[in-house]
């Protein structure tokens, strides 16, 4: 049986990082399902919606990293 422990702890990372956003963009979603499409492709970049409800650029920075398509 193989281990897909990285990758769940990758997973639940995005889905973290997903929740924090969502909750400090007054429960607007980071992603719809086109924009999430967009994003696993790299042709979707959501740091300038984050940035237009979050002021600390210290979280969004955080929120970026959660996000990121490479979970390394």
């Amino acid at each position: 049986m193989r281990s897909y422990s990285l990758l769940e702890k990758s997973m639940d990372i995005f889905s973290a990082g997903c929740v924090i956003a969502e909750i400090l963009m007054d429960g607007n979603p980071l992603f719809d399902i086109e924009k999430l499409k967009k994003y696993g492709k790299g042709n979707y970049d959501p740091k300038p919606d984050l940035t237009k409800k979050i002021q600390d650029s210290k979280i969004v920075d955080i929120i970026m990293k959660m996000i990121s398509v490479e979970p390394s």
